[in-house]
């Protein structure tokens, strides 16, 4: 939360790009255990977001709640 009570929030290209620098990590938490995100690159040349643990697809990251 900012201090304004507001969710903060990164588009998916500013997350990879941290990632990338070293600047972040990010988590999730599901099945009882934390699994870091990590960055993948489809067949086209797109990076995207994804589970550690998912094999291709960020399934993790897609059945997750929305943020209220």
């Amino acid at each position: 939360m900012n201090p304004d009570g507001t969710r903060w929030t990164l588009s998916e290209d500013v997350a990879i790009a941290g990632l990338k620098e070293g600047k972040w990590r990010f988590w999730t938490a599901g099945d009882k255990k934390s699994v870091w995100i990590v960055t993948a690159k489809s067949p086209s040349g797109r990076e995207y977001l994804k589970a550690e643990t998912d094999w291709v697809q960020p399934a993790k990251l897609l059945a997750l709640p929305d943020c209220p």
